[in-house]
């Protein structure tokens, strides 16, 4: 999604972000998107299903980067692979911001959600 906030990078360097990404990878060690194609592989990065700089406040950027159900154990392919299935744009104004994101999040909630 473009560059990233100075708050988004606040946040995912410190001690508290580095303790969530742990406590997510040892409970989930496998890629969760693997694991949806039968491919077993270790995850080695942890993704924002909802990603934080969609939030347009640093109290709700806070509660997407730290909210556990927010977060998925993927390999760093995966993790690649999602990221440019999302885009990657500069962002004009926060109406742009909010249309986009509410389109990134349903495609992303249809492919990786849908009922089987």
């Amino acid at each position: 999604m473009g560059r990233k906030s100075e708050t988004y990078i606040k946040l995912l360097n410190c001690t508290r972000w580095r303790a969530l990404r742990v406590k997510k990878l040892t409970a989930q060690p496998l890629c969760e998107r693997c694991l949806e194609r039968d491919k077993y592989t270790f995850a080695t990065e942890v993704h924002h299903i909802r990603p934080v700089d969609t939030a347009l406040d640093d109290e709700s950027k806070t509660q997407l980067a730290y909210d556990y159900d927010n977060l998925m154990s993927v390999c760093h392919t995966c993790h690649k692979e999602i990221h440019e299935s999302l885009g990657r744009k500069n962002y004009a104004s926060r109406a742009t911001i909010k249309a986009d994101s509410a389109k990134a999040v349903d495609k992303y909630e249809q492919e990786f959600f849908r009922k089987k």
